[in-house]
C-alpha cells in the first residue's frame, strides 16, 4: 500500500470514527475486486453457490497473475466513496476472458444477477473504501470528496486471488486451491 493510500485510510478513519453509519473498509482488507461473482454475502458462513469446481477451473489461468492499477483517484457515489484507477491492458483482457468463461459455467446466473444493472464486466476498476448507511453521504463526507477529488493516490500492483468474502472485506477465505 502506498503512502498516499495509507494516508487516505488514516484521514477517513479520523474523519469518520464517530459516525456509526460509516462502514470503512479495514486496512488489512484493502483490495481491488477483479470481478464480483455473486450478490453481496452478509452472513459469516453463507454458502457459495454449488459447482465451485467449475469456477476454480475457469479461474486457473489467472490465479497468481500480477496486475497493476494506475492513477488512483476518489470517486463518489450517493452512499459510497470509491478508489478507482486504470488497469494495465493485460488485466483488462484477463477480466474479459474470465467473465466470458464464467458465463459458460453453472455460475452464469450468479454473475448476471450481480451485474444486473451494470455492464459486464464493469467499465472501471475500484475498491469501495467507505459505505454510508443512508441514501446519501452527509455533508462532511461530500466536503472531503470535493477537497480530495483531484488528488492522485499512486498505483497498486498485486497478484490475483479467487476469494470468498463478505460484503465489506472484514472476513475472507480462499476459494478452492487458490493461494492465500
Amino acid at each position: 500500500m502506498s503512502v498516499e493510500i495509507a494516508g487516505l485510510f488514516t484521514a477517513l478513519h479520523t474523519l469518520t470514527h464517530h459516525d456509526p453509519r460509516v462502514d470503512l473498509q479495514p486496512v488489512d482488507g484493502f483490495h481491488f475486486t477483479f470481478l464480483p461473482l455473486t450478490l453481496p454475502l452478509y452472513e459469516a458462513h453463507q454458502h457459495l453457490p454449488s459447482h465451485v469446481e467449475a469456477l476454480t477451473h475457469a479461474w486457473a489461468p489467472y490465479d497468481g497473475q500480477s496486475i497493476r492499477i494506475n492513477e488512483l483517484r476518489l470517486v463518489a457515489l450517493p452512499g459510497q466513496l470509491l478508489l478507482a484507477g486504470i488497469p494495465n491492458p493485460t488485466a483488462v483482457a484477463w477480466r474479459k476472458a474470465f467473465c466470458e468463461a464464467v458465463l459458460n459455467t453453472p455460475w452464469r446466473n450468479e454473475l448476471l444477477a450481480r451485474h444486473e444493472n451494470v455492464p459486464l464486466p464493469a467499465p472501471f476498476w475500484h475498491t469501495t473504501l467507505l459505505r454510508y448507511q443512508a441514501a446519501r453521504m452527509p455533508e462532511y463526507l461530500r466536503a472531503f470528496f470535493l477537497q480530495h477529488r483531484t488528488q492522485r493516490y499512486g498505483d497498486v500492483a498485486g497478484k490475483l486471488q479467487l476469494m470468498r468474502i463478505n460484503y465489506n472485506w472484514t472476513a475472507r477465505w480462499p476459494v478452492g486451491a487458490t493461494s492465500a
